[in-house]
């Protein structure tokens, strides 16, 4: 039986060959609801991990931003549960969908793995750029297996912040009206994929991010990148993050700048002039 890091390695590039293999053909799309889509692609990566799971024989369940919350291999849970080891795999099998229907190369695989709600290991590969992203609590964050840290930015002014934004009017309004006053200081970027944005603040290439409403799957891996690189993440108000909630606020940063990061997204101080 291979352990868990190795499986977890190997399940992400696995995934990731799937989706570089899918990127040129012809996609089945539908909407889930407005400017959310899924591809036939996103069904047959959580398929995929599901059997890999099985065939190693691992009591584990799952969450996923397709299926949703299951137990054993990919089945809805049950009353009485099947035997369970407390660990649980959160998949997004392809963050950036939008990107990926529309030959995009800014998408990926993001695995993180659960050991009683706490991440001990993550997984996120780009497959068009061949960057693998993987982390292992207390023993650091690696690109194609180079150790990342964040970026040394420790003045709060020219930044560099990757924000995302769900469909809905007020939440857009919102994100918008927290954004105006610092982008006359900072620049901001949108990718279209939480994982990849906490990825590259992992690896010092953006400083900071925040989104004020994202689903576990769209972090769960990103998240221990960010903090085996040295960063930190709070909920928007700088409150220690809750992973047992399905939707939340999260801002994210190289830790240096997160205390002006935190004010400034709460409107309560001006960003710091040059």
């Amino acid at each position: 039986m291979p352990s868990h890091k190795a499986l977890l390695l190997s399940l992400t590039k696995e995934c990731g060959e799937l989706l570089r293999d899918s990127f040129h053909k012809r996609k089945s799309v539908r909407y889930k609801k407005p400017r959310d889509i899924v591809t036939s692609t996103d069904h047959a990566v959580e398929k995929l991990v599901f059997q890999r799971v099985k065939e190693a024989g691992l009591p584990h369940r799952f969450i996923c931003e397709e299926s949703g919350y299951t137990s054993h291999w990919g089945t809805k849970p049950t009353r009485q549960q099947e035997a369970y080891d407390g660990y649980t795999w959160v998949i997004d099998p392809i963050d950036g969908t939008s990107n990926f229907a529309r030959e995009n190369p800014l998408f990926c695989t993001s695995i993180g793995l659960q050991k009683n709600g706490k991440v001990e290991l993550a997984g996120v590969y780009l497959p068009l750029l061949d960057e693998l992203f993987f982390a292992e609590r207390g023993k650091g964050a690696f690109l194609n297996g180079k150790r990342l840290h964040v970026s040394g930015k420790n003045r709060f002014y020219d930044l560099v912040i990757a924000v995302e934004r769900q469909p809905d009017k007020k939440l857009v309004e919102t994100s918008l009206a927290i954004e105006e006053p610092l982008a006359l200081h900072h620049r901001f970027r949108t990718l279209g994929s939480v994982a990849i944005d906490l990825c590259y603040l992992a690896a010092g290439r953006f400083d900071a991010f925040f989104a004020n409403s994202i689903f576990i799957w769209d972090c769960s891996a990103g998240l221990l990148m960010v903090a085996e690189a040295g960063g930190k993440a709070t909920h928007l108000d700088g409150s220690p993050l809750d992973l047992n909630k399905r939707i939340f606020g999260l801002a994210a940063s190289n830790a240096k700048v997160h205390k002006d990061f935190i004010c400034a997204l709460e409107k309560n101080c001006p960003p710091e002039k040059k």
